[in-house]
């Protein structure tokens, strides 16, 4: 993500519309920039603007709108716009007050790619989309934005064992939850592709092998097929081609017939040639005569063309003439004194005046040149004289320079003084803070002891008068008795609410009452054995019905086989051999009626049964479950008595249906049970106490030994007064006063020469710039020194060229002047010679024109005369006739080549039209139809091939897909076990120990941290890398220097620049975390550098411009005057009147 640019209006103390574009230079050409300004200017409100247009929060406020708007201002808003990768986005924040109250807050996020496209207009959803976008909510960009370099500073000094609360600070205690739900994620994700390849699986479809099996068979009968077709596609192509030789035939009859009339045509047109040569015999004179015409004719053309370029010279020639101002020599002839001058006396003169024209020129150029360089010199000479006089002073530095290195030593010692001072007093105030402190500690320890002593003693008494004498285990015993006796008492109530449940109908029925005397009723029981009887007797009939009923059916049955019965033959069904129903059937009633009568008889009369049968075993049953109530009441009873002989409670008043004289015995001994677990409650309270005491007493007793052996020795001696007479403090102030005498010294030297030179002496720390402003000026004033003289004599010598140039100049002026008449004069002469030449050409070529054409005319007249009288219309009909008088002999062979190939030609004809009878008449075809039905095979042979390959390409198709799902089950087995593995570090999370996971997290954030730090780290510097030494508390670290061997190095040996190299790739290492490792580009560090010397900021400052190599603008807020002097490109904040803010953007 990179920012692109931020907009906003009346945002804290900026008043007004702001526009900070990060893609214009000089902030795109720059990869640090710093944000300056003095205290309260604010600096800090490009975050809040930043913040603000995306998420709508700051860093400082819960509710910004309250806060961020400018005082007394009605509307307010933010614009931030930012990339990813090529798309670009704008996030816009607005609020508007109306009579001082701030109305609610209003967002929205625009897709600027193309047409500006709103894509959410409410807060908490344009939020949300931000936050999908980007991957970061608030919390991970303010993270990923700002650098915590400072903090990790801190993390790098600290101990072993407060590292890890340090970095937890930093990155915040939400990676527990992050870790648990990126836990829960994973398993999530595990399982949503374990059913992406099921269900890639599942629609795979697989033929059945039946199936495959009549693709194969189907496969066998298309390839038959188209066999079969192919054989029938050859007989018809033959067949087609025997029609082709036909046509053949028939084209060849047709030919030779249209031979012979063209041979016929032909003859007739030689004879006819033949006749007109005999009768023109005038054909040579008349061709003569016609070529000398067409050669006068080419003549004639010729010289008109010459004719026409002669008038164009003249009329360009005459042209000139007047150009030049000659127009009266255009009707007058040259005289002879023109007429013989050379042609070369222009061509020499064109050449001098070309010579001399350079010549001006080159002149001309290199005076100019001379004027320039004089005027430059002049002006760098005045420069350099105003300068020397400006700094006239400067000249001591030359001659007696300032010791300004003296001064500096002499205060470096004076500060190693001080310190090695304050060093001492530490020490000796912390021996001897250390000897009062032990004094004290035996003070109070003492005091400790003899309490810990008393309160020991008053617990004892209490222990013993709390347990009355008695032991723990007497009194444990005791309250296990009474337990046992609370038990018994639980056991006796609870079995005296079973015996009244027991007695009361809780459920409505009457096997709950008190048991009663049922007898079964008289004569019940013999009625019941009355009835199975005459069931029984029924059923006999019954059954012998139903046989009756399938003889019957079984006779109708077959009735019509009795027939094919024979005596003494065996019967097919039943084999008797004899057949006494053969003759005549007998007679067959209908028992059917008889048999669904006694059905329904036999039905009733065993419902009868069942109802009888089911009143007795009731009637048993209720007996059966009165006597059992009978001997569970007396079980009760007597479990009753024995609990109350155990407990020796046995009264009158205490029985079992007795439940208010039972909750009084109830509440008496849970009252006892609790008297013994509050005196052991109390008794275990009071005995860790007495513990701890007496270690605390032993534990005080061995300090106090310890300190009391303990002997410091003092750095200081004392007189006998009591004031200190030695110690290393005095000799350190001696030292010092010496060495700040020295310091003095050089002063009083130094501030005359210093304020000659406009400079005042240095404060402690800022020599060396004075130093090089004072070296620097003294080099610039001999520098400009030595121009000044170099200027001058450079002046001289340029201002004795320039005079020699401009006489040459004047003389080359006067010659081209000269030159330039007489080749003027020269040239005019020449043009009117050569007008006059061309005039003259142009009349002979008129005379021979003239002449051409009278002769041409002559001919052509005695030329037609001689063709009108032989009946030639045109002279191309004579070429035509001249060239047949040339081939007469040919022509008479042609006409006896052309009559024997009459008679061949008749023959070869007769004989194919013969040939063409006989084939003709073998086929009884015709050529459509062979077409037809050779078309309908290759369609019949098309369509089984195409349903051959596309069977083929299903077999194939099927083996891929087994494939495929062969992969895809091996990808589910392997998936299944990712699966598993996911879910078991998620069951193993949530049956982790808290203070184990919360350990485990932070040393997986600190290795992965570290790897990602150690890139960057790789990348900025190439030198150190970071480095996890295990121990068993904490987070150890050590930096590993390849300038040093790739030695170990502990991270308290660090100067300030290296530290800050190394806090930088660790925050980062942590932008890149928090955003799941989606590098932000636009950073900012809100650190305060003051504390970093002159190398340590350049290393600072070279670092971060390394940035930019990883495609990263980084903007420093600071009002640090050095950092403002190194980096050049800057946003400027500054104060205006009414306690506004302005923004300039600079370089």
């Amino acid at each position: 993500m990179k920012i692109d640019s931020i907009r906003f209006k009346n945002i804290n103390s900026f008043k007004g519309e702001w526009l900070v574009d990060f893609n214009e230079s000089p902030l795109s050409d720059a990869g640090v920039f710093a944000i300056t300004g003095p205290n309260g200017s604010g600096k800090s409100s490009i975050l809040d603007v930043i913040t603000l247009g995306l998420y709508g929060e700051t860093i400082k406020f819960d509710q910004p709108s309250n806060f961020v708007v400018t005082k007394q201002e009605n509307e307010s808003f933010c614009e931030v716009s930012f990339s990813l990768g090529e798309r670009k986005f704008q996030s816009r924040w607005s609020v508007k007050c109306k009579e001082g109250q701030v109305r609610i807050p209003e967002m929205q996020v625009i897709h600027l790619n193309g047409a500006q496209e709103i894509i959410e207009s409410q807060p908490a959803k344009v939020r949300a989309f931000i936050a999908d976008l980007t991957g970061m909510d608030f919390r991970r960009f303010t993270r990923c934005i700002i650098l915590a370099q400072g903090d990790f500073s801190a993390f790098l000094k600290a101990l072993d064992n407060e590292r890890m609360d340090i970095l937890e600070k930093i990155i915040g205690t939400e990676i527990y939850t992050d870790y648990k739900q990126n836990i829960v994620s994973d398993v999530e994700q595990q399982q949503q592709r374990l059913d992406q390849l099921m269900v890639q699986l599942n629609d795979i479809k697989l033929l059945t092998p039946a199936e495959l099996e009549a693709s194969r068979l189907d496969l066998a009968d298309f390839k038959a097929q188209s066999v079969v077709f192919i054989n029938e596609k050859e007989v018809f192509e033959q067949q087609l081609e025997q029609l082709t030789e036909v046509e053949l035939v028939e084209r060849n009859v047709y030919r030779i017939a249209k031979d012979i009339e063209d041979n016929q045509v032909e003859v007739s047109q030689l004879r006819s040639s033949l006749l007109t040569l005999e009768k023109f015999t005038e054909l040579d004179q008349v061709l003569m005569q016609l070529t000398e015409s067409d050669n006068t004719e080419e003549q004639i053309n010729q010289y008109q063309k010459e004719l026409s370029v002669l008038q164009t010279e003249i009329i360009d020639f005459k042209n000139e003439l007047e150009q030049r101002g000659a127009v009266d020599r255009l009707d007058v002839a040259p005289n002879e004194q023109t007429l013989s001058r050379p042609a070369d006396d222009i061509d020499k003169l064109k050449s001098q005046l070309g010579q001399i024209r350079l010549d001006k020129g080159s002149e001309e150029t290199l005076l100019q040149t001379l004027d320039d360089q004089v005027q430059e010199k002049k002006v760098l000479l005045e420069t350099v004289n105003i300068w020397l006089k400006n700094r006239s002073m400067d000249k001591i530095l030359i001659d007696d320079s300032p010791d300004i290195l003296a001064l500096k030593k002499s205060r470096l010692e004076i500060d190693g003084l001080k310190e090695k001072k304050k060093t001492a007093e530490k020490d000796v105030k912390q021996i001897l803070t250390a000897n009062k402190k032990q004094q004290n500690e035996i003070k109070r320890l003492t005091k400790l002891a003899e309490q810990s002593e008393d309160s020991i003693a008053k617990l004892k008494n209490k222990r013993d008068a709390l347990m009355n004498g008695k032991s723990l285990e007497d009194v444990l015993g005791l309250e296990e008795d009474q337990n046992n006796r609370n038990q018994t008492v639980k056991a006796l109530q609870a079995l005296s609410l079973k015996f009244k449940l027991f007695n009361q109908d809780k459920a409505g029925g009457w096997f709950r009452q008190s048991p009663v005397k049922v007898e079964i009723p008289a004569g019940l029981a013999g009625d019941y054995e009355q009835l199975l009887i005459e069931l029984e007797q029924e059923q006999k009939i019954q059954n012998a019905l139903q046989k009756t009923v399938s003889w019957e059916i079984q006779i109708r049955k077959h009735y019509a086989d009795r027939e094919a019965l024979l005596d003494g033959e065996p019967c097919g069904l039943c084999g008797a051999l004899d057949h006494p129903f053969v003759g005549a059937l007998p007679e067959i009633g209908d028992s059917r009626q008889l048999l669904v009568d006694q059905s329904a008889k036999v039905d009733a009369l065993r419902d009868s049964t069942n109802h009888m049968k089911s009143q007795l075993k009731e009637y048993h049953d209720f007996q059966e479950q009165c006597r059992e109530d009978e001997r569970e009441r007396t079980d009760m009873r007597a479990e009753w008595a024995h609990l109350c002989t155990r407990l020796n409670i046995v009264s009158r008043e205490l029985t079992i249906d007795n439940l208010k004289a039972f909750k009084k015995l109830r509440v008496q001994e849970q009252n006892n049970v609790e008297h013994f677990k509050k005196v052991i409650k109390n008794y275990h309270l009071l005995t860790p106490k007495l513990e701890k005491l007496n270690q605390q007493l032993v534990t005080f007793r061995v300090e106090l030994k310890a300190l009391e052996d303990q002997e410091i020795s003092l750095p200081v001696q004392y007189d006998s007064v009591g004031e200190i007479q030695a110690s290393p403090v005095k000799i350190i102030e001696i030292e010092l006063k010496n060495a700040l005498e020295v310091e003095q010294d050089l002063l009083a030297i130094l501030v005359e020469s210093i304020k000659v030179l406009g400079e005042k002496v240095p404060a402690k720390g800022r020599e060396d710039k004075l130093i090089n402003r004072l070296n620097q000026r003294r080099q610039d004033f001999q520098v400009y020194a030595l121009r000044r003289t170099e200027l001058t004599t450079e002046l001289d010598e340029l201002e004795h060229k320039r005079i020699q140039c401009q006489e040459e100049n004047i003389l080359l002026s006067e010659k081209l002047e000269g030159y330039t008449k007489q080749l003027n004069v020269a040239e005019t002469m020449r043009l009117h010679v050569r007008l006059y030449e061309k005039q003259e050409e142009s009349t002979a070529i008129d005379e021979k024109v003239q002449a051409c054409n009278e002769e041409r005319d002559r001919l052509t007249k005695k030329t037609m005369g001689i063709l009108t009288d032989r009946g030639i219309a045109s002279p191309e009909e004579v070429h035509v006739l001249a060239n047949q008088k040339k081939d007469i002999p040919q022509i008479q062979a042609t006409l006896l080549d052309l009559d024997a190939s009459k008679v061949g030609l008749q023959a070869k004809h007769t004989k194919k039209k013969v040939e063409l009878t006989q084939l003709q008449s073998e086929f009884d075809f015709s050529r459509q139809d062979v077409e037809q039905a050779l078309n309908d095979i290759e369609n019949k042979l098309n369509i089984a091939e195409q349903e051959s390959h596309h069977v083929e390409s299903v077999l194939a198709q099927q083996v891929n897909l087994v494939r495929n799902a062969d992969e895809i089950n091996h990808k589910i087995e392997q998936q299944q076990q990712c699966v598993d593995d996911s879910k078991k570090v998620l069951a193993e999370f949530e049956l982790e120990d808290s203070r184990v996971f919360r350990k485990r997290i932070q040393q997986d954030i600190a290795s992965n941290l570290l790897k990602i730090s150690n890139e960057y780290l790789e990348k900025i510097s190439g030198r150190y890398c970071l480095s996890q030494i295990k121990e068993k508390q904490g987070l150890a670290l050590a930096v590993i220097d390849s300038l040093q061997d790739n030695k170990q190095r502990s991270t308290k040996t660090l100067s300030g620049g290296e530290t800050f190299i190394i806090s930088l790739s660790l925050a980062l290492g942590l932008s890149e975390i928090a955003n799941y490792g989606r590098a932000v580009d636009s950073l900012f560090i809100d650190e305060g550098f003051g504390t970093l010397d002159d190398e340590a900021l350049y290393v600072v400052l070279s670092t971060l411009e390394n940035l930019r190599h990883e495609g990263k603008l980084v903007g420093v807020i600071s009002h640090v005057q050095e950092l403002q002097e190194r980096v050049k490109t800057q946003i400027r904040m500054s104060r205006e009147q009414g306690g506004f803010s302005r923004l300039d953007v600079v370089a």
